[in-house]
């Protein structure tokens, strides 16, 4: 499990660096200014036009596959893989005919 990308111990040795930092007995002014302080954050404009590029960037993939027409042409090609799949079992295949003789083979 991560979270912004560090790890349970990661996130153990911050814990301990600001309880050592800190201090335990401003630990809970110092909790709720860091309270106040991610909540404004990620309350500004600017966390959600963030949050909305990456959105955007994330989609634009998709987005892209679906535009340049990609998604049909995988569509028409498992149809028509699944056609010739089909018509090529082992029971369906006619073995060849046997060339015709002409005056001229003779």
């Amino acid at each position: 499990m991560e979270i912004l990308g560090l790890g349970i111990p990661e996130w153990l040795v911050f814990l301990a660096l600001i309880i050592l930092v800190v201090g335990p007995k401003d630990m809970v002014s110092f909790a709720q200014r860091a309270a106040r302080v991610i909540r404004k954050a990620s309350q500004s404009e600017l966390w959600r036009e963030m949050r909305a590029t990456e959105r955007e960037l994330r989609d634009l993939p998709t987005q892209l596959i679906r535009e340049s027409g990609i998604e049909e042409l995988q569509k028409t090609t498992q149809k028509l893989q699944q056609e010739i799949g089909g018509s090529l079992k082992p029971g369906n295949v006619e073995p060849p005919a046997a060339p015709k003789q002409t005056e001229t083979d003779v």
